[in-house]
Order: structure tokens, then sequence, then C-alpha cells
């Protein structure tokens, strides 16, 4: 990974890949063997806002908004191997 990014593995082999978004998002990229379904979420226990999939190998900005709340995004990858994670600057 480039400086300023954190790459992810799987805790599990079919399990999802969870983690902290930085504040303002991220730039993703997945290392898969067909499309990965991600997903957000803030304020629940787990991330339940499905947003589409991830192409292995393309970067993809995943922006979310700021404000005041303290409590963090959290994203979640399903069927992908790793998960690049760069801050958005």
């Amino acid at each position: 990974p480039a400086a300023g990014c954190r790459e992810l593995g799987t805790r599990g082999e079919d399990g999802p890949i969870g983690f902290e978004l930085p504040p303002g998002g991220a730039s993703l990229r997945v290392r898969a063997k067909g499309p990965a379904p991600v997903a957000l979420g803030r304020f629940g226990t787990s991330p339940s806002a499905e947003l589409g999939s991830l192409s292995p190998g393309e970067m993809t900005l995943l922006r979310v908004s700021t404000d005041s709340s303290p409590k963090p995004w959290r994203a979640s990858v399903a069927g992908a191997s790793s998960v690049e994670v760069c801050a958005v600057r």
C-alpha cells in the first residue's frame, strides 16, 4: 500500500472485512475474484446500507459527510481477500 494507506484482510475465509472509515471517507481497492459488495453504517451494530459492489483492482472513492457526531462511519466488504483503504485528502 502507498503511504497513508492500510491493507486489511479477512478474519475468516468467507467473512466480510469490516473497518472504520477515516473522516471524510476513503479510496478503496479490493482483491477479489469478482465484484465485492460494500455496505456502510454508522449508528447500528453493523454496516447495513448496501452501496453496490467494488470491482477487483479498481480504486473507488467513498466519501462520507462530516458533522459534529463523534461516531465514526464503518464499512464492510464481502467476497474479497483484502481491501486497501486510503484516507481522502
